[in-house]
C-alpha cells in the first residue's frame, strides 16, 4: 500500500509540473487543438453545411459572419462536388497569432487550398480570417 501511495504522489507531482509548464508557457497545441486542427475541423463543418457548429471556430460570431459562412460553404460545395478529404497544414505561430492552411481534396476541382489567420482567444485558437 505504501508503494502505491509513493507512485501516486510521484505521478501527481509530474502531472503538476507538466500542467504548470504548459499553463505558464502559454500552450499552443498540447492541451488545446493546434491551428491546423482548428482549420481542418472548420472546413469539414463547412463541407457538411453545419453552419452553426462551424461558427464556434470563429473569433467573430456576428450575423455578417454567419452569412459569410453560409456563402463560403455553398460556394465550396458547388465548386468542389464531393469532398473526399480535408487536411490541415501548420503555418507560423507567433505568440497569440498563427496561420494555417486547409487542403481540400475533391472529385471535381482537385485540391483546393484555403488559407487562414488565427488568434488565440481565452486559451484556444479561433479563426480570425479566411
Amino acid at each position: 500500500m505504501k508503494d502505491f501511495l509513493v507512485v501516486a504522489a510521484v505521478a501527481a507531482g509530474a502531472l503538476g509540473i507538466v500542467g504548470g509548464s504548459v499553463g505558464a508557457g502559454h500552450d499552443t497545441g498540447t492541451l488545446v487543438s493546434p491551428p491546423e486542427a482548428v482549420v481542418e475541423q472548420f472546413v469539414r463543418k463547412l463541407a457538411g453545411a453545419r453552419y452553426d457548429v462551424a461558427l464556434a471556430h470563429l473569433h467573430d460570431r456576428s450575423p455578417a459572419m454567419r452569412d459569410r459562412i453560409r456563402t463560403t460553404s455553398d460556394a465550396l460545395r458547388a465548386r468542389a462536388g464531393a469532398i473526399g478529404q480535408v487536411e490541415g497544414k501548420r503555418g507560423v505561430i507567433d505568440g497569440d497569432r498563427a496561420t494555417a492552411t486547409a487542403i481540400v481534396t475533391t472529385e471535381r476541382a482537385g485540391d483546393i487550398t484555403i488559407e487562414f489567420r488565427l488568434i488565440r482567444h481565452a486559451g484556444s485558437w479561433r479563426i480570425a480570417s479566411f
